[in-house]
């Protein structure tokens, strides 16, 4: 679920490497800054802004001029970073966590969506508070994409995208699928819409059967999500909270 394309800056003081970064361009042509890092002893002295300026004047050089990154909420350093650099905050999200003892629901019902049911899903997803509220993305483990056309037809491809409907017509949308951070590996609901209580059945059906053995599987909702109740009660518990800050380099 990963874009190769980026480029990572450096910044050396006496040939010795003092900070670092990446710009990675995504397919859904939005240029996502990560990996800053400068040494204890320099910082505070604009090298993380001078890096930040570099990698998004590389990526405007190649037609991007819609940035994001995220931060954990407790990040308040960061913050104050990015917001020098022009970001603002457009979006936050909470991280809900599926223990071993959560009480998840038995039972099937959940379907994995074929190709022929994109644009069902595509309405039901733009037609979400979830997805207005989370500003129209999805999370690839700590990235956000845009979950458009392409991008939800190239989930469904991987087999990623799921669906809930029940007697009456209601239905519910996630994608879920693995995801990477070096060598950390868990399942991930990157998006969840719908019905609550079709919601919790998808989250019930998918985490029962594959969890792993990290008891790491999460949740991303957008903060003040009427699912929120519905995952508390089948056991799933707020983790943490993410950022997303987007900025413009015209």
């Amino acid at each position: 679920m990963r874009d190769k394309g980026g480029k990572m800056f450096v910044v050396e003081v006496d040939e010795k490497l003092v900070g670092m970064n990446r710009v990675r361009l995504l397919k859904d042509g939005t240029g996502w800054l990560e990996g800053v890092r400068i040494h204890p002893d320099f910082r505070g002295k604009g090298l993380a802004s001078l890096l930040g300026e570099k990698s998004m004047k590389y990526a405007s050089n190649l037609g991007v001029s819609t940035f994001r990154l995220t931060s954990s909420s407790r990040n308040r350093a960061a913050h104050r970073q990015v917001a020098k650099m022009g970001f603002s905050e457009v979006a936050r999200f909470d991280v809900f966590r599926a223990r071993t003892k959560s009480r998840l629901l038995r039972g099937g019902g959940v379907d994995r969506l074929s190709p022929s049911d994109l644009s069902k899903a595509l309405r039901i997803i733009r037609g979400s508070e979830e997805y207005r509220a989370g500003k129209g993305v999805y999370w690839d483990a700590f990235v956000t994409r845009a979950l458009d056309r392409e991008s939800l037809s190239e989930l469904i491809a991987k087999r990623y995208v799921f669906s809930a409907r029940d007697e009456v017509g209601n239905s519910a949308v996630a994608v879920c699928g693995p995801a990477r951070e070096g060598e950390e590996v868990w399942l991930q609901m990157s998006f969840l819409c719908g019905e609550p209580a079709l919601c919790k059945k998808i989250v019930s059906h998918l985490f029962r059967s594959s969890r792993p053995k990290r008891d790491e599987n999460f949740v991303f909702l957008p903060k003040g999500s009427r699912l929120s109740k519905s995952l508390k009660e089948v056991g799933l518990k707020k983790y943490f909270q993410m950022v997303v800050f987007e900025g413009r380099l015209d």
